[in-house]
Formats: C-alpha cells, structure tokens, sequence
C-alpha cells in the first residue's frame, strides 16, 4: 500500500494561527505548537483522494500531523502526530502518553502488529499530566532505551493494568508505525538506533529499566500473542474515518485467539 497525495491547500496567517492554537491546547503546550509549526513557516494541507476525508498536514515538506476528519472544526478535530513530529520535539511524551515496550516486541511492531499488553514495560503519562491515560487516548509507543517512538496509536485498555504479569490481550491498536506507507511517503527517515527491524538501545539511563530476561519473555510472549498483516495508516472511504485496514485473518486469527485463551 502507498501513500498519493491529491492536491494541497496553503494555510493562510489566521488559519495557521488557529491550527497552531489546536496543536498548543491538545499536544503539549506552545513550545511544542512552535516548534512543529513556527509561525514563518509554509504549511500545506493535502488529501489522499478516493472518497477519504483525512487529510495531511506538511510543513516545510515534512507530515507533521493527520487530521481523520478534515470537515471538523480544527479547534475541535482529532489531531494524530506524526513519528516526525515526536522525534522532532525529541521526549515524545512531550505530547502523547507513552506506553513503553520491551525492545524485542518493536519488531512486530514494524510488520504492523498491534501492541499486545505481554510486551509492555511500562505506561508513562504525558508530560505536565497528573493522570494516566484513559481507554481510547492517542499514544506514543517507545522501546526501552531509545526515545524514538516507534509508532503511534490508541490505548485500548485501562493503563493501570499494562505492565503487571498475566496480563494478555491487546494494548495498543496502531494507527501509524515506523515502515508503514505514510512513513514512506514522508522520505523513510530512521532515527538513532533504528537498525533494520530492530530497535537498539540509545539510553544508558533507560536500559536498566528492563532486564534481558524482561526483554525475552516479551518478545516470546509478542509472538505468541500473534502479528497480523502489515498494515498501513489509511483513510477508510466508506465511513470517512481514519482507521488501519483489516487485521489478521485465517489461520493467524485463529492462532491468536487460542493464545488468547478464546473459546
């Protein structure tokens, strides 16, 4: 699957400031909204074309953020960051809550897997947050060790109940991850420690948070659980949602499922 982009619309002074206003309400303050959208800079919105109403917002040549809903009012739209823009602010907890993964799962993650809650560390809120994330908020998912973020995605259980042995099912359904097609269309930039499909450890700091037996039982655990087709982040046409495709059918389905414990 590929990402081609129809058409784009410059944003004018007053409709910048407005979206830049958006991005400082809901994804980390001003100093973030500053720098993913100083306010000399050309910012461009384009469309995927084929019914969607996503649309892409550029600047300076570079996908900084995907509005699913391009009819609703900026202030009030969901607004998804891109991998560039939390590698670009650096602590990608700077604007989503981060839900921390054993290094080895990231692999599964690169095929487009959703994170299964056996392979996750840790959740960590969002910076300046004084609660944990609820079911249904937008996350950044990061590997012990390196600040990158790997992908991004939606919380699909109560964050208190990732990180405790036992806990089995999904975590993470992911939205946009490190080698899918938007990733691609945006020029495939792989940040420190990004080697193949595998994520090395950049921190010092971080590495002691996990141990290598840790780290093994999550990627044990990760497979078990089952991946599922690579996936990308795509507009769905019929409802003018912004969803990935299908997950896994057939025998991997299946396959998940019994690890699952499903009847």
């Amino acid at each position: 699957t590929t990402v081609s982009f129809k058409g784009e619309t410059r944003l004018r002074g007053k409709e910048a400031k407005r979206l830049r206003e958006a991005v400082a309400a809901r994804l980390g303050g001003e100093d973030i909204a500053s720098a993913l959208l100083p306010s000399k800079a050309d910012v461009v919105l384009r469309k995927v074309g084929g019914g969607s109403s996503a649309q892409f917002v550029f600047v300076e040549s570079e996908c900084v953020l995907v509005q699913p809903d391009s009819r609703a009012d900026v202030m009030e739209a969901e607004l998804i960051p891109t991998l560039q823009s939390l590698w670009r602010v650096g602590t990608a907890s700077a604007m989503l809550p981060v839900v921390l993964i054993q290094r080895p799962v990231a692999k599964f993650v690169f095929r487009g897997a959703d994170v299964m809650a056996p392979g996750v560390h840790s959740v960590l809120p969002a910076r300046g947050a004084e609660r944990p994330p609820a079911v249904g908020a937008l996350v950044a998912v990061v590997a012990v060790g390196n600040p990158s973020a790997c992908a991004v995605g939606r919380l699909k259980v109560p964050a208190a109940s990732l990180g405790v042995l036992g806990r089995k099912g999904e975590a993470v359904e992911v939205l946009h991850y490190f080698g899918d097609c938007l990733w691609e269309a945006c020029g495939s930039p792989r940040p420190a420690g990004f080697v193949g499909d595998q994520v090395m450890a950049t921190e010092a700091a971080a590495e002691g948070a996990a141990s290598s037996g840790d780290e093994e039982e999550g990627d044990e655990d990760a497979a078990q659980a089952g991946t599922c087709d690579a996936a990308a982040v795509t507009a769905d046409a019929a409802s003018g949602s912004y969803r990935p495709p299908p997950r896994a059918t057939g025998s991997a389905q299946a396959a998940a499922a019994k690890e699952e414990g499903a009847p």
